[in-house]
């Protein structure tokens, strides 16, 4: 897409309000960026009513507000909702509008608790974390009996990271225990290790090295990561998402059917 979009329909002068990522928006150029860039945080907070009747007195687009109410009353996806919204902007190029419409439909056709997953991640990107947790916790209570360890264990690493952003060690600790236990990798471990330092005194962190037999490079490497951190401000939250941010980068994508 093109760094630069001209608006083709005047700003509303009330916002229309995104309850998902907690923002505003004033005009169809806004939605249609949101459409795109969150496809998986698409769902009834965003296909409503609410949303047409704004469309239709505030864009002043009232067949285009006909069309989504139609959509809702037949029971549409999110593939069909979202699509004419993209067409009257105009927003995408004809391959970047068939690359995502494709990208959607795929979307779609994924099982539940991988499309609650991906939006549960996009709501970690945004720092709805109290968000994400609820919907990490859905993903957890359906049946899991033939996903892949590695999707499992994916689902409790990146709610343990929500976790320590909200500084509730606690329940991070315990979330990243169960991601080891179903799929031991060294950087789970490094994660886990990283939180037990920032929340257990230094003893008990040395304990913890030892009875799980912390390999010297491993240990090397939390060790370094806890370094950089300020001691003025062993708990930074800016810090602390600095480290783990790209941790779970790495596994926002372990997408197992």
């Amino acid at each position: 897409m093109s760094g630069y979009r001209l608006c083709r329909v005047e700003p509303a002068e009330k916002p229309f309000y995104i309850e998902t990522i907690g923002v505003n928006i004033f005009t169809l150029e806004e939605l249609c960026y949101y459409i795109v860039n969150d496809m998986a945080l698409l769902d009834e907070t965003l296909m409503n009513k609410t949303l047409t009747a704004w469309i239709g007195t505030e864009l002043k687009l009232p067949e285009l507000a006909e069309t989504l109410n139609y959509l809702l009353a037949d029971g549409a996806d999110a593939d069909e909702f979202v699509i004419p919204i993209l067409k009257e902007d105009g927003y995408l190029s004809y391959n970047e509008f068939q690359n995502f419409r494709m990208l959607l439909t795929k979307q779609g056709k994924e099982p539940r608790r991988l499309r609650l997953k991906k939006k549960a991640d996009a709501l970690v990107g945004s720092d709805k974390l109290v968000g994400a947790i609820a919907v990490y916790r859905k993903v957890l209570e359906l049946d899991l009996s033939d996903a892949k360890d590695s999707f499992v264990a994916a689902v409790h690493h990146n709610m343990g990271v929500a976790f320590v952003r909200l500084f509730r060690y606690r329940e991070a600790l315990e979330c990243f225990e169960k991601a080891l236990k179903v799929t031991y990798t060294r950087e789970y471990l490094k994660t886990y290790l990283f939180a037990y330092a920032l929340s257990k005194p230094r003893d008990k962190y040395e304990e913890k090295c030892a009875e799980l037999g912390v390999d010297d490079r491993t240990r090397a490497e939390v060790e370094e990561e806890l370094r950089a951190m300020p001691p003025e401000v062993p708990v930074a939250e800016g810090e602390i998402d600095r480290y783990l941010s790209g941790l779970t980068r790495a596994y926002h994508r372990a997408a197992d059917a």
